[in-house]
């Protein structure tokens, strides 16, 4: 899932009255034919769908939502062989995009957004 469709389901699950679409595109950062296509898509998937003359986030699209919730900038992950047993690697999301962050004497580095379709 690439971000322009994480933000159109999140401003879609958040908002809670009709908006039109002129101020739906400006909340999730695109123009408004940028959002068309990006809603069409999720509706494709599932997870949105047409409701009157709109569309509404599914229960797909909001345990998607939940699966995928951006991890805080202040989150380190450390990798384990087993339960109790540290590899002694670690994974943070740098201060600076693109700057190396050092965990452990070893470096590592922020990756680009990920795609999943």
């Amino acid at each position: 899932m690439i971000e322009e469709h994480y933000k159109v389901l999140k401003v879609m699950n958040d908002v809670t009255n009709r908006i039109d679409l002129d101020g739906f595109a400006n909340m999730v950062g695109l123009n408004p034919e940028q959002t068309i296509e990006r809603v069409k898509e999720l509706a494709n998937a599932g997870l949105v769908r047409k409701v009157g003359g709109g569309y509404g986030i599914t229960d797909k699209g909001k345990a998607i939502l939940t699966a995928i919730k951006p991890v805080s900038k202040d989150m380190v992950f450390h990798f384990y062989l087993e339960v109790n047993q540290p590899t002694g690697f670690a994974a943070a999301i740098p201060v600076a995009h693109g700057s190396p962050s050092t965990l452990n004497g070893r470096t590592s580095r922020k990756e680009s957004s990920t795609q999943a379709d």
